[in-house]
């Protein structure tokens, strides 16, 4: 086994308060065969500083936390050209290009973690203790609605049903001064393009998180 110190490297980390830069040693270590000819096994370049930090496996050069506002702005505009236009208004310099691989790759953790929570919540169902302890209403909304999508399916139609479900409660109504609307303060939604029995596990995860088996009342409404 074999260190050797390869200098100073610099780099740049993107986050929420401007750019980050370092200069930090590299080490190069390499792993030998023991025997006469000394094959290499090994060689891999390594910065004792950033693993010490934990920064040594970044995504995108960002911070966790620069990655989440990037995200937040590339599902937020209605493109990620105007999601550049807004981050740039703010002082970062995110092109479109990477605000949507970065809204693609925290997208697609979000839906492998959804589905592993909702599927584990779907499998237990028997063993949620439904207590009905809070005072109030859980109220699902469930509506959908067409997408021509690029993509011809099995019937030969680019169109697809995007399935949506609403969650809120009795205790985010705030009567309006007509007196006789509201306004809901806090909601959440669950939006699924797929097959039916795969989105009735979102909503039954979500509904769970927000109350369904601890509410005294639920009430559904398509």
């Amino acid at each position: 086994m074999v260190f050797e110190n390869t200098g100073i490297q610099e780099r740049s980390i993107q986050t929420l308060n401007g750019d980050l830069n370092l200069k930090r040693s590299a080490m190069r270590l390499q792993v030998f065969t023991n025997d006469t000819q000394q094959k290499k096994l090994y060689d891999e370049v390594i910065k004792p500083f950033d693993e010490s930090f934990k920064i040594d496996k970044l995504e995108y050069k960002m911070s966790p936390q620069m990655i989440e506002e990037t995200a937040f702005w590339g599902q937020n505009q209605s493109s990620f050209a105007w999601a550049e236009f807004v981050m740039k208004k703010l002082g970062y310099s995110a092109t479109d290009s990477t605000i949507q691989q970065i809204t693609h790759f925290v997208g697609k953790k979000l839906y492998h973690e959804d589905t592993k929570n909702a599927l584990k919540a779907y499998e237990n169902v028997i063993d949620i203790p439904y207590t009905h302890s809070k005072n109030g209403v859980l109220y699902i909304m469930i509506d959908g609605a067409a997408i021509n999508t690029r993509k011809r399916f099995k019937t030969d139609s680019t169109w697809r049903e995007n399935k949506l479900a609403m969650f809120f409660n009795s205790n985010d109504l705030k009567l309006r001064k007509n007196k006789i609307t509201n306004d809901i303060l806090r909601k959440e939604y669950v939006s699924y393009i797929g097959n039916v029995e795969q989105f009735k596990k979102y909503v039954f995860a979500h509904a769970l998180r927000n109350g369904y088996s601890e509410y005294e009342k639920n009430r559904c409404r398509k």
